[in-house]
Protein backbone atom coordinates (compact mmCIF):
# COMPACT_ATOMS: atom_id res chain seq x y z
CA UNK A 1 0.00 0.00 0.00
CA UNK A 2 2.89 2.38 0.71
CA UNK A 3 4.16 2.33 -2.88
CA UNK A 4 0.72 3.28 -4.17
CA UNK A 5 0.63 6.32 -1.90
CA UNK A 6 4.05 7.55 -3.06
CA UNK A 7 3.18 6.88 -6.71
CA UNK A 8 -0.11 8.80 -6.52
CA UNK A 9 1.62 11.78 -4.85
CA UNK A 10 4.23 11.73 -7.60
CA UNK A 11 1.51 11.75 -10.27
CA UNK A 12 -0.31 14.64 -8.61
CA UNK A 13 2.85 16.73 -8.39
CA UNK A 14 3.80 15.88 -11.96
CA UNK A 15 0.37 16.97 -13.20
CA UNK A 16 0.69 20.23 -11.24
CA UNK A 17 4.08 20.91 -12.79
CA UNK A 18 2.57 20.40 -16.24
CA UNK A 19 0.02 23.15 -15.52
CA UNK A 20 2.59 25.96 -15.68
CA UNK A 21 1.31 29.40 -16.66
CA UNK A 22 0.82 29.86 -20.37
CA UNK A 23 2.75 32.48 -22.28
CA UNK A 24 1.03 34.77 -24.71
CA UNK A 25 2.40 37.36 -27.10
CA UNK A 26 0.98 40.80 -26.44
CA UNK A 27 0.74 43.61 -28.96
CA UNK A 28 2.67 43.77 -32.21
CA UNK A 29 6.07 43.19 -30.65
CA UNK A 30 6.65 39.47 -31.13
CA UNK A 31 9.76 39.48 -28.90
CA UNK A 32 7.76 40.66 -25.91
CA UNK A 33 5.99 37.92 -24.02
CA UNK A 34 3.74 38.27 -21.04
CA UNK A 35 3.18 35.46 -18.60
CA UNK A 36 -0.45 35.36 -17.62
CA UNK A 37 -1.24 35.36 -13.92
CA UNK A 38 -2.06 31.85 -12.82
CA UNK A 39 -2.90 30.04 -9.60
CA UNK A 40 0.20 27.88 -10.05
CA UNK A 41 3.79 29.07 -10.08
CA UNK A 42 6.55 26.67 -11.14
CA UNK A 43 9.29 28.57 -9.27
CA UNK A 44 12.09 26.17 -8.54
CA UNK A 45 14.67 28.65 -7.26
CA UNK A 46 16.09 27.63 -3.91
CA UNK A 47 16.16 30.24 -1.20
CA UNK A 48 15.29 30.80 2.43
CA UNK A 49 11.61 30.01 1.83
CA UNK A 50 12.41 26.56 0.45
CA UNK A 51 14.67 25.85 3.43
CA UNK A 52 11.84 26.83 5.77
CA UNK A 53 9.44 24.48 3.97
CA UNK A 54 12.00 21.67 4.11
CA UNK A 55 12.67 22.17 7.82
CA UNK A 56 8.98 22.54 8.72
CA UNK A 57 8.14 19.29 6.93
CA UNK A 58 11.11 17.49 8.44
CA UNK A 59 10.32 18.57 11.99
CA UNK A 60 6.55 18.06 11.74
CA UNK A 61 6.98 14.55 10.30
CA UNK A 62 9.52 13.55 12.95
CA UNK A 63 7.40 14.94 15.80
CA UNK A 64 4.27 13.22 14.46
CA UNK A 65 6.06 9.91 14.04
CA UNK A 66 7.70 9.94 17.47
CA UNK A 67 4.53 11.03 19.27
CA UNK A 68 2.47 8.37 17.51
CA UNK A 69 5.03 5.67 18.31
CA UNK A 70 4.54 6.44 21.99
CA UNK A 71 0.79 7.06 22.04
CA UNK A 72 -0.74 5.13 19.13
CA UNK A 73 1.75 2.86 17.31
CA UNK A 74 -0.65 1.87 14.54
CA UNK A 75 -0.75 5.50 13.37
CA UNK A 76 3.05 5.74 13.16
CA UNK A 77 3.16 4.02 9.75
CA UNK A 78 5.09 5.85 7.01
CA UNK A 79 1.88 6.45 5.02
CA UNK A 80 0.32 8.39 7.89
CA UNK A 81 3.51 10.35 8.59
CA UNK A 82 3.79 11.21 4.90
CA UNK A 83 0.15 12.27 4.68
CA UNK A 84 0.29 14.39 7.81
CA UNK A 85 3.42 16.28 6.87
CA UNK A 86 2.46 16.79 3.24
CA UNK A 87 -1.02 17.96 4.19
CA UNK A 88 0.53 20.72 6.31
CA UNK A 89 2.51 21.89 3.27
CA UNK A 90 -0.58 21.77 1.06
CA UNK A 91 -2.59 23.74 3.63
CA UNK A 92 0.14 26.40 3.62
CA UNK A 93 -0.05 26.61 -0.17
CA UNK A 94 -3.83 26.92 -0.10
CA UNK A 95 -3.44 29.65 2.52
CA UNK A 96 -1.07 31.45 0.15
CA UNK A 97 -3.56 31.02 -2.70
CA UNK A 98 -6.71 32.14 -0.89
CA UNK A 99 -5.63 34.50 1.89
CA UNK A 100 -2.39 36.03 0.62
CA UNK A 101 -3.72 36.05 -2.99
CA UNK A 102 -0.49 34.65 -4.39
CA UNK A 103 0.10 31.45 -6.30
CA UNK A 104 0.83 27.85 -5.34
CA UNK A 105 4.56 27.25 -5.59
CA UNK A 106 5.89 24.02 -7.04
CA UNK A 107 9.23 24.64 -5.38
CA UNK A 108 7.58 24.81 -1.96
CA UNK A 109 5.80 21.51 -2.58
CA UNK A 110 9.05 19.89 -3.70
CA UNK A 111 10.77 21.17 -0.55
CA UNK A 112 7.89 19.76 1.53
CA UNK A 113 8.29 16.38 -0.17
CA UNK A 114 12.04 16.39 0.36
CA UNK A 115 11.68 17.26 4.05
CA UNK A 116 9.08 14.57 4.57
CA UNK A 117 11.21 12.00 2.76
CA UNK A 118 14.25 12.83 4.88
CA UNK A 119 12.12 12.58 8.03
CA UNK A 120 10.92 9.13 7.00
CA UNK A 121 14.51 8.03 6.47
CA UNK A 122 15.75 9.56 9.74
CA UNK A 123 12.76 8.34 11.73
CA UNK A 124 13.18 4.75 10.61
CA UNK A 125 16.90 4.52 11.42
CA UNK A 126 17.35 2.26 14.36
Amino acid sequence: MGIRVYWSVFLILFSLLRMAPAQSVSGTDSCRTVIEKSWFSPDLNFGVDKARHFNASLISALLYQKSMEQNCPELAKPEFVFGFSLSLGLLKEFYDLRIKKSSVSAGDLVADLAGTGCALIIGNLR
